[in-house]
């Protein structure tokens, strides 16, 4: 097994969902492709794969982009926001207006919880639309020689 297999067994968890089954394919071709040029220019296996390494920030970094490849919707910030839209603004003008006692609460109450469905609609239209893009997806055909992983955002520049 090579440095790369090992670091990527201990990188990535056993069960991968799609956004961090998409990242680790991307971060092993670049790790491929930029080691096959570097060996080219006479560089060894082990040391542009530690050049490699250094580029992209480190095992550290790409455990931060891991772990949040890896988040589920429910605990992500979006979820919180659109419960606490949901729940706590009709409940907090429930209370404001059953003391004030305004008729039209109904209609008062319904607003957040509008705004809410907007909101996740919003997210999920941005998601997909994401997907039907792929625009991360060529990782060779930067010109500035910028590297984007989908799913990621780890970028880094070649020193020219």
């Amino acid at each position: 097994m090579n440095e790369l297999e090992r670091l990527l067994q201990v990188l990535f968890p056993e069960n991968l969902n799609s956004k961090t089954l998409r990242l680790k394919r991307n971060l092993e071709h670049h790790f491929q492709t930029s080691i096959k040029e570097l060996t080219k220019q006479g560089i060894s296996y082990s040391d542009a794969f530690a050049i490699t390494l250094e580029k992209l920030g480190g095992t550290k970094k790409i455990n931060k982009l891991i772990k949040k490849s890896s988040e589920s919707f429910f605990t992500s910030k979006y979820f919180i926001v659109l419960v606490s839209l949901l729940l706590g603004y009709p409940l907090i003008v429930y209370i404001i207006f059953e003391i004030f006692s305004i008729e039209e609460f109904p209609l008062l109450l319904f607003i957040p919880f509008l705004i809410g469905i907007a909101m996740l609609i919003g997210k999920l239209n941005a998601v997909s639309l994401d997907a039907k893009m792929n625009r991360f997806n060529d990782l060779n055909k930067h010109s500035d020689n910028t590297t984007v992983f989908s799913g990621g955002g780890i970028k880094y520049k070649e020193k020219k």
